[in-house]
C-alpha cells in the first residue's frame, strides 16, 4: 500500500472515529432525556389523578373518567388506582383486563416510585399518600411524539456520519497528496538522473524540512 493510501486511510479512521463517538453521544443523551422527560410527565399524571379521586370529595370515579376523556392525553394512556388491600378503586381504561400482580404492588410499596417498561409503554408507578391510607398509582403510556423525534434523529445522524466520512476520506486524498507532493518532486529529480548528468543536484527546497535533509544528503 504507498503512503499516500496508508495516510489518507488513517486519517480517516481517526476522524471517523471521532465523529461517530460524538454521534453515538449525542443520540445516547438525547435517548435519556426523552425517556426523563417522558416518566415526569408520567408522574405528574398520576399525582394528578390521584389527588383528584382521593382529595376532591366533588369528584367521582366516573367524574374523573369523563375528565380524563376531555384532557389532552398520551397516547395508550392507562391510570389504575390500587387501596391498601390491592382492590383497583379506579381504572381509566374501560374493561380493562390486564393483569397486576401483588407482588408488583409490594414493590411500589416498598420502593415508592418505580419505572419498567411493559411492551412499547413506559409505566411509572408512585406510592400516593392520602389523609387516611396510602394508595398505589400506576400510569403508563406510548411515546408516541418523542420516539419519533429519537427516530428522525438516529436518521440524521447515519446520514450525516455518511456524507461526513465521504468528505472526509476526499479530504485524506486531497491532504495526503499535498504532503507527499515534495517526495514526489524528490523523486521525479532523482529519477531524472543518469549516467549522462551525474553531476546534477536535487533541489534542496527551504534547507529546514525533512525532504529537504534528504535532499542534502543525497547530493552529498
Amino acid at each position: 500500500m504507498k503512503i499516500r493510501t496508508r495516510l489518507a486511510l488513517r486519517f480517516s479512521i481517526i476522524v471517523a472515529s471521532i465523529l461517530i463517538l460524538f454521534a453515538i453521544a449525542i443520540y445516547y443523551f438525547s435517548s435519556s432525556y426523552r425517556e426523563q422527560e417522558f416518566y415526569s410527565r408520567l408522574q405528574e399524571k398520576a399525582s394528578n389523578t390521584a389527588k383528584l379521586l382521593i382529595e376532591v370529595d366533588e369528584v367521582s370515579h366516573d367524574l374523573l373518567k369523563i375528565i380524563d376523556k376531555n384532557t389532552a392525553s398520551l397516547p395508550e394512556e392507562k391510570i389504575v388506582i390500587y387501596n391498601y388491600l390491592n382492590k383497583e378503586i379506579y381504572n381509566s381504561i374501560d374493561n380493562d383486563t390486564a393483569i397486576v400482580y401483588k407482588t408488583l404492588l409490594d414493590k411500589i410499596r416498598l420502593a415508592k416510585e418505580v419505572r419498567y417498561k411493559n411492551g412499547s409503554s413506559e409505566v411509572f408507578a408512585i406510592l400516593y399518600t392520602g389523609k387516611y391510607d396510602r394508595f398505589v398509582v400506576i400510569a403508563s403510556a406510548f411515546d408516541q411524539y418523542g420516539l419519533s423525534k429519537l427516530r428522525n434523529l438516529k436518521f440524521i445522524l447515519i446520514g450525516g456520519l455518511i456524507v461526513c466520512v465521504i468528505a472526509t476520506m476526499l479530504a485524506g486524498w486531497i491532504y495526503s497528496g499535498q504532503a507527499l507532493s515534495p517526495i514526489s518532486g524528490v523523486i521525479a529529480q532523482v529519477g531524472n538522473i543518469t549516467a549522462f548528468n551525474l553531476n546534477k543536484r536535487v533541489s534542496e527546497g527551504n534547507g529546514t524540512d525533512e525532504i529537504a535533509q534528504l535532499a542534502v544528503t543525497f547530493n552529498k
